[in-house]
């Protein structure tokens, strides 16, 4: 009877395992189709890479206190218990990894959606190459900044430019001093040169680009070994 039962199941699974799924795309919207159909299609694509920042880098966040929490900045109320192991860096040894964990992801899903902005450029409808330019720009200007906050907290990091298709499952780290001149600065390059001057309050300017520029150039120095302060 057990033999029965075992080759029954064995039956059931190899079957199961033979079964095969056929995945349709109703709509048939792709990212490409979204990027060359329309301006907007496009401009949805660069809305995109914000997410990372609303999401974890600026405001009331992580980042903050995994860069001030510990300083005296900041402090709690006497005898309070909230978020004392980021006041005091870790009191006891017990760092959550979430502190750090939510900071990294935000930064490289942000420079997901930069690459992939940054690809379509092209083939979004512009009716010339500087409107391309002046909007594909932001996306440079975001994947710097991922980039920036990246190396500043965790030194050599992973590095993409272009959008992931594969599984990487050995990835190597990049020093930061290239991180600096491989990425951060040439995207800040590209920024400062195709911003607008006035780009409204909630997107990058040439003025913020060329801000965040000099503070990269002045910063590489730290990373320079064949130089000194």
């Amino acid at each position: 009877m057990k033999h029965k039962i075992l080759l029954l199941l064995l039956s059931i699974f190899t079957g199961l395992s033979s079964c095969s799924l056929e995945e349709v795309n109703p709509s048939g919207f792709t990212i490409e189709s979204v990027a060359a159909s329309s301006i907007d299609g496009y401009r949805n694509l660069v809305n995109n890479c914000y997410f990372g920042m609303e999401r974890q880098l600026y405001g009331y966040n992580q980042l903050m206190m995994l860069c001030e929490g510990g300083t005296d900045l900041w402090t709690y109320q006497k005898n309070g218990v909230s978020f004392s192991q980021f006041f005091k860096y870790g009191a006891g040894a017990t760092m959550s990894l979430s502190t750090g964990n939510g900071v990294w992801n935000a930064c490289y899903d942000g420079i997901g959606s930069c690459n992939t902005a940054i690809k379509y450029a092209d083939i979004a409808p512009f009716t010339t190459p500087e409107k391309k330019n002046e909007m594909v720009a932001e996306a440079y200007f975001l994947r710097a900044m991922y980039y920036y906050n990246l190396v500043e907290q965790f030194g050599g990091v992973t590095v993409t430019t272009a959008p992931t298709v594969t599984v990487d499952l050995h990835p190597e780290r990049t020093a930061p001093l290239d991180v600096y001149k491989n990425v951060i600065i040439p995207d800040l390059e590209f920024a400062v040169k195709w911003l607008p001057v006035n780009n409204g309050i909630t997107k990058p300017s040439k003025k913020s680009a060329l801000g965040f520029l000099a503070r990269a150039y002045l910063q590489t120095v730290e990373y320079d070994e064949t130089k000194s302060m």
